[in-house]
């Protein structure tokens, strides 16, 4: 059974607490590595990526050089170990793209794995690899070496991807385009090996969504393969999205785009606006002011299946005042979200006039 970026991020924290290797495996571009970083950032621990496909069993296991006092061979190691002076008291360390290594190089990893060589105490091991049927240079894994970890299966997820992109600041129009299309967040069907749809690719594709619109099909089709290129591109164009802050002043008289796919688009500018995290009380009423209109906004002009992507227990979490959130008559008028409003994190004090705005 597969599973998504945040249930792997659960089980790496939960194998680390108790000292036990764990092995990512997935598809390339879903984001394998990319998790254990954003693990590491919310542990506030070191973080160290070595990639195995382009080492030497020497730079694992050390360069012998002879001591020609003691008569003794001494091991240098290679600067990449954990240094609790420059990468901190504890950490983790990523062997990436270990599907791609040697069998000699698998070898020099069994006592890293096993027996910690050249890892300071408080730094764990893991390690992230291609599978052998997604095309990826994927070799055949040593059962030895493999029997020293704990596997995970990972498959890209919509939600998690938003999420992430939404946080990052990723171009709303990929985000909206993702939700129309969901196959096409990741596909290797007809992949011609080079440029093919992953999360990682559609990161990217988000930096090139302002080109002019004649080379912006060039540039995408770099990125994501010829067919969702051009499926981006024609969605590109029917896009019409209102100014947001008409939505906000009027709510009631703002026009609604027709196309489906623009609607996914604006419910993604939709919550990415009301989610805003602000720091004064003045701006934190404004920012359930914004979540008050979009809700109504929604309501009115949006289909369910459409609204349900700007109202999510987990987003209006990231209010700056949770409680306020709550207790807006818009959301707890929300049909069929009564149930996950518990799920809403509290914080700070409640604002007194929040039913008179909502």
């Amino acid at each position: 059974m597969s599973e998504n970026i945040k249930t792997t991020k659960e089980l790496a924290r939960y194998y680390r607490s108790q000292d036990i290797p764990l092995w990512v495996h997935g598809s390339p571009g879903i984001g394998k590595s990319q998790a254990i970083r954003q693990l590491t950032y919310e542990l506030r621990i070191g973080f160290i990526d070595v990639r195995l496909g382009s080492l030497m069993p020497e730079d694992l296991s050390g360069i012998p050089v002879p001591d020609m006092i003691k008569r003794l061979a001494i091991w240098l190691e290679s600067e990449f170990w954990p240094n609790h002076e420059r990468d901190g008291e504890e950490g983790i360390i990523i062997f990436d793209e270990i599907s791609d290594a040697s069998r000699a190089l698998q070898s020099a990893a069994y006592k890293i794995i096993l027996e910690r060589q050249h890892l300071p105490p408080g730094w764990w091991p893991c390690a992230a690899g291609n599978r052998r049927e997604d095309r990826a240079a994927a070799g055949a894994i040593s059962t030895a070496l493999a029997n020293r970890f704990a596997h995970v299966e990972v498959e890209a997820d919509l939600e998690c991807t938003i999420e992430y992109f939404n946080a990052i600041g990723v171009n709303e129009l990929i985000t909206g385009f993702l939700r129309f299309r969901p196959g096409l967040l990741h596909s290797m069907e007809g992949a011609n090996l080079l440029a093919f749809p992953t999360p990682r690719s559609w990161e990217q594709a988000g930096k090139v969504c302002d080109a002019p619109h004649g080379l912006r099909f060039k540039l995408m089709r770099g990125l994501v393969g010829e067919g969702p290129a051009g499926e981006f591109e024609a969605y590109a164009k029917v896009s019409d999205l209102p100014d947001l802050d008409d939505i906000v002043d009027n709510p009631a008289k703002t026009r609604i785009p027709s196309e489906p796919g623009t609607k996914y688009a604006l419910s993604s500018m939709l919550a990415r606006r009301a989610i805003r995290s602000n720091l004064t009380k003045s701006a934190r009423i404004s920012s359930v002011k914004s979540l008050a209109v979009t809700l109504r906004y929604a309501q009115c002009w949006m289909p369910p299946s459409v609204t349900t992507a700007c109202v999510k227990p987990k987003r209006l979490s990231n209010l700056p005042n949770a409680t306020a959130t709550c207790n807006c008559k818009r959301y707890s008028m929300w049909p069929g979200d009564q149930p996950h409003k518990g799920m809403l994190e509290t914080g700070g004090e409640h604002e007194a006039n929040v039913h008179d705005i909502c």
